[in-house]
């Protein structure tokens, strides 16, 4: 009777400890370890985008950082605590020394955008190349930069698909750009270009190429130079002083989007017909003849025309 007992009060001690347990699994009284993240408030995450201070005080949660504008004068070294920062905009901080500051932006392995626009820049810092993930670089209006130099050692980054080189005064693309294997993307508005380099269609996986404000270029041997270019899918020619499209405009097979917008054409080439690919073309702003929409109607029938600035539609 005695050892029933016994078992009896040692099978109700562990009965009340599993209900114990399960109890505080149900209303949530379970104990937490001192390793829990804390609750971050809103107003922090928001103000760590935009301080690097604010930045490092949830160093963890912190992706990207936005300090163009600001007037800074350097980058500290703790910016290399933010493991996990994916995309830094640093433009228009020209007081910043870049071969310093790269010694610690060099080290954000995780980083893939990065803007550098306006920053008075003349070479790229070495530490560059460290960046394997990089995937967006900004070097807009950094017309003192020796983008020959640039170029090649951009080559070292791997995953570089888009590069944005509007507003510095380019007579020419320097050859050098050929080496960045992997682009997708040129962004190079408003420069002084007359033509691509022949190494352009060394760029297999290039599909957007923007030349807005390029009003030197002979369009005549451009479109020559961009039939090269096999996948080229989007082509932005705004603002070039182009008077009228080539026939050779033909060869651009897999051409979807086409801007001509702000240009001095009245007429189109009856080749344009072939870009069965061809979704959408903007032509506003340009003295096109009564007959170009009854044209394009009939020989681009599932072609999307743009006749008025879509920033100014109502």
């Amino acid at each position: 009777m005695r050892n029933i007992t016994s078992l009896c009060i040692i099978a109700y001690i562990c009965f009340g400890l599993v209900a114990c347990t399960q109890s505080s699994k149900k209303t949530g009284t379970e104990i937490t370890t001192s390793d829990s993240t804390p609750e971050i408030s809103p107003n922090l995450q928001e103000e760590a985008q935009y301080s690097i201070e604010a930045a490092l005080k949830i160093p963890k949660q912190v992706e990207q950082l936005r300090l163009s504008n600001l007037n800074l004068k350097e980058i500290p070294q703790e910016i290399t605590k933010l493991k996990n920062l994916t995309r830094i905009y640093l433009g228009r901080n020209p007081e910043i020394d870049y071969q310093k500051a790269f010694q610690y932006i060099g080290q954000l392995s995780k980083l893939e955008e990065l803007s550098l626009i306006e920053d008075q820049l003349s070479s790229l810092p070495p530490q560059i190349t460290q960046l394997k993930k990089l995937k967006a670089l900004w070097l807009d209006a950094n017309p003192k930069l020796d983008f020959e130099a640039a170029f090649m050692m951009l080559e070292k980054l791997p995953k570089l698909n888009e590069l944005s080189i509007n507003d510095n005064e380019l007579k020419a693309l320097p050859p050098s750009i050929a080496g960045i294997k992997q682009l997708e993307i040129i962004n190079a508005a408003r420069n002084q270009f007359k033509e691509l380099p022949e190494e352009i269609k060394d760029l297999k996986k290039l599909h957007t190429v923007n030349l807005d404000g390029n009003d030197e270029l002979d369009v005549e041997v451009l479109f020559k130079q961009l039939a090269d270019i096999k996948n080229l899918e989007v082509l932005q020619l705004g603002n070039c002083k182009i008077t009228e499209l080539p026939a050779s405009i033909k060869e651009l097979k897999n051409l979807e989007i086409l801007w001509v917008n702000d240009n001095q054409i009245q007429s189109l080439p009856d080749e344009i017909g072939e870009l069965k690919k061809l979704e959408i073309i903007y032509l506003y702003n340009n003295p096109l003849n009564k007959e170009i929409e009854a044209f394009l109607k009939e020989v681009l029938p599932n072609t999307e025309v743009v006749y008025v600035n879509p920033m100014i539609m109502n």
